[in-house]
């Protein structure tokens, strides 16, 4: 089953993405985090197939955390 984390820095559109996709059943697990700080500490600690991010985000962007995630082996084939 693929594990999917989706970061936004707006709590109402992670519940609304959360509520959303377990009515449609599309069998994955959903991982939430609302900072780029957040996103990096789960990816740390638990494997992720596809990062789905806000790029818009107050202190670093969903591109900065795309280039994170690319550079760093343990995270760079997601």
């Amino acid at each position: 089953m693929a594990r999917v984390l989706f970061i936004d820095d707006e709590q109402k559109i992670l519940e609304g993405l959360r509520r959303g996709l377990e009515r449609q059943g599309v069998g994955w697990q959903l991982a939430f985090a609302t900072s780029v700080e957040d996103a990096v500490n789960l990816l740390q600690r638990e494997p992720v197939d596809t990062v789905v991010t806000d790029v818009s985000m107050p202190g670093e962007s969903g591109f900065e955390l795309l280039a994170k995630i690319r550079s760093s082996p343990k995270t760079a084939s997601i």
